[in-house]
């Protein structure tokens, strides 16, 4: 999953930018070893054992896919099953990175007030299905640590 990281980057970084910048962008990502944000990180971070590099994949994958469905936004045609796809995304990268529940929640309320002002309740719908699968979080929680949301001080 993390080899397929840089893939997914130049994927978010050429919907802003043109293809030269979005493939200068992944160069960097990939070449470079001194930042947080490389990909030698995100292999070393893999073989730790750590979820960093997966949720950040999953969150741009999430990011890409909101982006690449939204015929407003530039996109293509809906499809229920991508739109899913993306909620289902971006819920297992807060699932895996805490830290991105803002995030998550501000990328999801966005498309969602896109898709309800164009009176698509079936897509509305399908990103909150995927979204949805966050609500596992709780009961991951409950089952593998036996108490949910209790605060270790």
């Amino acid at each position: 999953a993390i080899l397929l990281v840089p893939v997914v980057l130049f994927y978010v970084v050429r919907y802003f930018l043109r293809p030269a910048a979005a493939w200068v962008a992944v160069a960097v990502f990939t070449l470079i070893q001194t930042t947080n944000f490389s990909f030698l990180r995100y292999i070393n971070w893999g073989k730790a054992g750590y979820g960093e590099a997966v949720g950040g994949g999953l969150f741009l994958l999430g990011l890409a896919l909101v982006l690449r469905m939204h015929p407003r936004w530039g996109g293509q045609p809906r499809n229920l099953a991508v739109t899913w796809g993306a909620g289902a995304a971006l819920a297992a990268s807060m699932f895996i990175r805490p830290n991105f529940a803002l995030s998550v929640v501000w990328i999801g309320s966005v498309y969602a007030w896109s898709l309800i002002k164009h009176r698509d309740f079936a897509a509305v719908v399908s990103l909150a299905c995927g979204l949805g699968l966050a609500l596992w979080m709780p009961f991951h929680n409950w089952y593998y640590g036996h108490e949910i949301g209790r605060a270790h001080v």
